[in-house]
């Protein structure tokens, strides 16, 4: 009777990877999807995601871009960026990139908030009132406690 090693060996790699691949579906729900709700650890979660997103794009653009070919001297003497310059391509695309996958998280993670709270998703649009919105939208979102218990959109998230 022969001993199968490569099946012992693929079973310990599946117990492996199977927890590894439920927390990158956790992480991939949380920034990517528009189902049900979250609590605002989770909340401050997904905001920190886009921030470290912003400084990684930041970072490969600074290494990216060679600064010498689109910086021209200006009437004053002082050196100002070409912004029409085509070195800047690169970066332009990258801004784009991180602009569409940041608003779609920050979308969906304050869809999933005002849930918790409550309330539809469209009060997500109240961040566009000029000045008190943004603060409002911070406040409801960042630091009031979801409901208590199971609302319209469902039972109360894990965390708070």
């Amino acid at each position: 009777m022969m001993f199968d090693y490569g099946l012992h060996v693929r079973e310990a790699a599946a117990t492996m990877v199977l927890p590894n691949r439920r927390k990158l579906d956790t992480v991939m729900a949380l920034l990517f999807s528009f189902d049900g709700h979250i609590g605002r650890g989770q909340f401050w979660l997904g905001y920190l995601a886009v921030v470290i997103l912003a400084v990684l794009i930041a970072i490969i653009v600074s290494v990216m871009v060679p600064w010498e070919d689109v910086t021209v001297t200006g009437a004053d003497g002082q050196p100002t960026l070409d912004f029409t310059s085509p070195a800047l391509t690169p970066a332009w695309i990258a801004y784009l990139v991180y602009f569409v996958v940041g608003l779609w998280i920050a979308i969906a993670i304050s869809i999933k908030r005002f849930r918790d709270r409550g309330k539809s998703g469209w009060w997500s649009l109240i961040m566009f009132i000029t000045l008190i919105g943004p603060i409002w939208w911070l406040i409801e979102l960042g630091f009031l406690p979801g409901d208590p218990g199971p609302n319209t959109y469902g039972p109360p998230a894990v965390s708070a």
